[in-house]
C-alpha cells in the first residue's frame, strides 16, 4: 500500500474537503477515494443496490480536478483509505 496526498485543484468554499491524505494501491485508486469515509461508503452501497454511480460528489471535487502527490510506503497493516482529511466548516 502506498501513501498519497490528494487535494482540489479547483475553487473550494466553506463545508468543502480541500485534501486528503490516504492509503491506496495506484495513484489512480487514490484519486478514486472520497476523504468523507462514510460518504464514501454510502456511494458504494448505493452503487451495489442501484447499478450506477451517483453523481453528487458531497463536499468533494470531479476526478479531472485532483493533484495526486506520492508520498511514501505505508506500513503492511495500513488498509486503503483515508488516513486524515482536511475539512472546512463554516
Amino acid at each position: 500500500m502506498k501513501i498519497y496526498k490528494i487535494e482540489r485543484t479547483d475553487k473550494w468554499s466553506y463545508d468543502d474537503y480541500d485534501s486528503a491524505v490516504v492509503a491506496a494501491e495506484s495513484e489512480d485508486d487514490a484519486r478514486s477515494i472520497h476523504p468523507d469515509v462514510e460518504y464514501e461508503v454510502l456511494c458504494a452501497r448505493e452503487q451495489l443496490e442501484n447499478g450506477r454511480q451517483n453523481g453528487d460528489v458531497h463536499g468533494w471535487t470531479l476526478r479531472e480536478y485532483i493533484k495526486v502527490t506520492y508520498l511514501g510506503e505505508a506500513d503492511s497493516s495500513i488498509g486503503r483509505g483515508v488516513i486524515c482529511a482536511s475539512f472546512n466548516a463554516e
